[in-house]
Formats: C-alpha cells, sequence, structure tokens
C-alpha cells in the first residue's frame, strides 16, 4: 500500500495553504486557517470530522467568494490528505459503496450532462458539473472516515456543533438588530451574503437536527440519562427555529414531528393535535391574529410565487423534454413571462431572477426539471425514494433490536421527510450542484444511512454496541 510520509504530509499541506493565500491576497487568513490546520493534522479522527464539517458549514457561510474558497481549499485538501495517508494507492481497501448511491448519483450526474449536450449555456453548466462532483468527492472523503459506531457519534456531534455555532451567530445577529427580530427577518436574513446565516438555509438545518433529537427523545427505550441533555438542547433548536421565521420549515418539521409520533406514540400524535385544535380559538383575538399574521406573513405567502409558478408553467409547457442546462433557467426566464413590461408582477420577478443564481422555480422538483429536463425531473423524485427506501429497509432491521441505531434512523427518516416536503415550497438543501451551505446537510445524514446500511444490511454486521440504563 502506497501511503505518504509525515514529512511529505504536511508539505502538501503547507503548500496547499501558502499558495491560495497568495494567489487570491488574502493572507490575513492564515492565522484561522492555521488553527483548522492543527486540528486537521491532530490524527483525532472526532476532531477531523467536527472541524472540517464546521469549517465547510459555519465559517464560510458569510465570507466573501475568495475567503469562502480558501477555506473550502484548505478543508478539502486536509480530508484528502488524510485519505491518502490512511488508504495510500491501494483501490482495493477503499470503503464501499452501496450499488443503489453508486446508481442515484452517476443518474444525477448523467441528467447534468445530458442536459449540456442540448443547452446554450455550456460553460456555465460545465461549472455546476465539475462543482457537483467535487461534492461528491467530499462526500466520499467524509464517508470513508466512517468505519464503527464512535464515527457515526461524531458524525452527530458535527451535525449539532454546526447547529449550536448557527444559534449563537443568530443570538448575535439578533443582539445587533436590537431584538427586533421580525425586521430582522424580513430586511436581513433573507439577503444572500449578508450575514453567516440565510433564513431558509439554517431553517432546514434546524429540521434535520430536531427530527434526530425527536426521534432519541420519543423511543422510550433509549438512555434515559441522555435525554435531559437533549431536551435542553432542542428547546435552544426550536427557539432558533422560531427566530428563523422559516415557514417552510416549521411546516416540514410538523410532517416529521408527527412521522415519528405515529410510528412511536400515537397517543402522544393525538395530544399534539390536540393541543392544535385548541389552539385555534386564540386565533380569533386581534392582537394574537395581527403577530401571527406578522409573524408568518400569511398576506404574502402566494404573492409572488403565483408569478413563479406561472412562469415554470410556461416553460415546461415550451420545454417538456429537454431543460435549458445546469443552472441556465435563469437567462431564459424572461422569454416566458406571462406579464407585461413595466407591470407590477414583472418587476417582482426581475428582481427575483437577479437575486439568485439558480433554483428560480422556488422548488427543488420544478428546479430540477427546468434546469435538466424530463430525466432532472426523475433525478429530483429518485432522491427521495432511494433515501426512503434505504431507510425503512434499516427501520425493519433495526427495530427494537437496537436502542442507539433505531432512533438514529428513525430521526434520519424524519429529516429526509421533512426535507422532500420542504422542497415543495424550497429549491436548495437536497441538491444545488454541490453547493456546500446548502446540500452537506443532507448528504452529510444521508452518509450516515448509507454506511448503517452498508454494515447491517449488505455486510450484516452488527458492529454497534448497545447503550441501557444500566
Amino acid at each position: 500500500m502506497h501511503t505518504l510520509s509525515n514529512k511529505n504530509y504536511y508539505l502538501l499541506i503547507i503548500v496547499s495553504v501558502l499558495l491560495p493565500l497568495l494567489l487570491l491576497d488574502q493572507i490575513y487568513l492564515l492565522l484561522p486557517i492555521v488553527v483548522i490546520l492543527f486540528f486537521l493534522i491532530s490524527n483525532s479522527k472526532q476532531t477531523i470530522i467536527v472541524v472540517s464539517f464546521v469549517a465547510l458549514i459555519a465559517l464560510t457561510s458569510g465570507l466573501g467568494q475568495s475567503q469562502r474558497l480558501v477555506i473550502q481549499i484548505i478543508a478539502i485538501a486536509g480530508m484528502l490528505f488524510i485519505f491518502l495517508k490512511k488508504y495510500g494507492l491501494n483501490t482495493q481497501i477503499y470503503p464501499k459503496i452501496p450499488v443503489q448511491i453508486v446508481f442515484l448519483v452517476s443518474f444525477i450526474l448523467f441528467a447534468m450532462i445530458f442536459s449540456l449536450i442540448f443547452s446554450n449555456y455550456l460553460l456555465l453548466g460545465v461549472e455546476q458539473l465539475i462543482r457537483s462532483v467535487l461534492f461528491f468527492i467530499i462526500l466520499y472523503l467524509f464517508y470513508s472516515l466512517l468505519n464503527n459506531y464512535q464515527d457515526v457519534k461524531y458524525f452527530l456531534f458535527a451535525l449539532f456543533a454546526g447547529a449550536l455555532i448557527y444559534f449563537i451567530t443568530l443570538s448575535f445577529e439578533i443582539i445587533k438588530a436590537d431584538f427586533d427580530i421580525i425586521n430582522l427577518n424580513q430586511n436581513f436574513l433573507l439577503q444572500e451574503g449578508a450575514s453567516f446565516i440565510h433564513r431558509n438555509a439554517i431553517g432546514g438545518f434546524f429540521s434535520i437536527c430536531i427530527s434526530i433529537i425527536t426521534a432519541f427523545l420519543v423511543v422510550p427505550y433509549f438512555n434515559r440519562k441522555y435525554k435531559n441533555y437533549l431536551y435542553i438542547f432542542i428547546f435552544f433548536l426550536i427557539s432558533g427555529l422560531a427566530l428563523t421565521n422559516s415557514r417552510a420549515a416549521i411546516f416540514s418539521l410538523i410532517i416529521s414531528t408527527s412521522y415519528i409520533f405515529f410510528l412511536e406514540n400515537r397517543k402522544a400524535l393525538k395530544y399534539f393535535f390536540l393541543i392544535i385544535i385548541l389552539t385555534l380559538p386564540f386565533l380569533l383575538i386581534n392582537s394574537v391574529s395581527d403577530t401571527i399574521n406578522l409573524y408568518f406573513r400569511l398576506e404574502r405567502i402566494a404573492t409572488g410565487r403565483d408569478y413563479i409558478l406561472e412562469t415554470v408553467y410556461n416553460i415546461i409547457s415550451a420545454h417538456p423534454l429537454i431543460g435549458f442546462g445546469p443552472a441556465a433557467t435563469k437567462f431564459e426566464m424572461y422569454n416566458y413571462l406571462p406579464y407585461m413590461f413595466g407591470t407590477n408582477q414583472e418587476y417582482f420577478l426581475s428582481r427575483f431572477i437577479e437575486q439568485i443564481e439558480f433554483g428560480h422555480a422556488h422548488n427543488f422538483y420544478l428546479f430540477l426539471y427546468t434546469d435538466l429536463g424530463i430525466i432532472g425531473l426523475i433525478a429530483s423524485l429518485l432522491i427521495p425514494f432511494t433515501f426512503l427506501k434505504l431507510g425503512n429497509h434499516l427501520m425493519k432491521a433495526l427495530r427494537r433490536n437496537n436502542d442507539v441505531l433505531y432512533p438514529l434512523v428513525l430521526g434520519i427518516q424524519a429529516s429526509g421527510i421533512a426535507l422532500f416536503t420542504r422542497g415543495l415550497f424550497e429549491w436548495a438543501g437536497i441538491f444545488s450542484y454541490g453547493t456546500i451551505t446548502y446540500d452537506l446537510p443532507f448528504w452529510w445524514i444521508f452518509s450516515l444511512l448509507i454506511f448503517i446500511y452498508q454494515k447491517i444490511i449488505i455486510e450484516k454486521q452488527n458492529i454497534f454496541p448497545k447503550f441501557s440504563d444500566n
């Protein structure tokens, strides 16, 4: 097996740090990057997992393009060197991936390549394709660190550490805004790159963590001594989700929580809906009704989305089979506007089109359909199909047989349901051409699901210890 010596290993890391810093004139980032590298070369797997994930998710969210690129290069380069140090160039010992996942990733990339053949925006599409390929390589590097139960636990720690940092950052933003939460949400947290957080992105992230924690809390035989800590943490996450005012995330979380209660505690599900029903009469109070309308922006639920859907309908009607190419719909939307120039609708859509790079359908499934055509729509449906199929298979195999893995898989399954439901209202958070801040959380939990499936179902290795209250 070919492995790198420690001397060459550290030399490669140093070169990979200094070169992009010098080229991008970002030498002031050297200090935080040195700290990241210190943890990466510490040979502590748990530290590597947590620091790399948090660096890619939290440290790059509000940075400029150059700074973000530097952080990502360092984190990815560090992961690559760790992978080579552990496995070398002997592909025979590389971690295996279930054939279903190989097919899924191959189909997604095929859909992108196929759409490029007919696209008038070849360079733009190639850029998305390269980023997507790099994203899946990054995922595999992380996946290669999953070897046993302890590694699964550290993956969860990384997820919760990212949520904690987001919550702290959100709290600072609220303090800076003099606790004017409504104004903060409406005028700041929705602006891409205006801060370290984006309302819809952090809402989806919180929904993942809350769903997983809820599963551990609801399953009766999970270790009680851990539940007290989880109650405290979920309180902060729910508070953070409420502060983000992300309607799609809140609604999807209700769906995922109902799913968990339905499987594990139907009595609690009845109480859950009873509380909702008993709360409804309070909506008749004017002051309460006005506050709820302001918080959820009820008068704006359809405003704008109907304009977008009409435009998307025109696009799909004209191009039912072939899309415009990866990220290219933006440049063709104006050709299919159902509104006259100068109208309020046209003004709204013009601002909306310029606001983001892609995902203008405001719906994950329609986003891939307009970009990649009918094959893209199939790919968008194949992702939840594969995810949920693997999860269901695991839940049947683990139900009542493992007090750690079963609630974890249940929580991951519920998280997927939350994100797939959210995909009806938001375009990001499942697959956004490998945009790390948006896509990594979903594929992070997907990696956990894949690893457990590989060990339990394919290799039939129940290698995970049970935790009891004793």
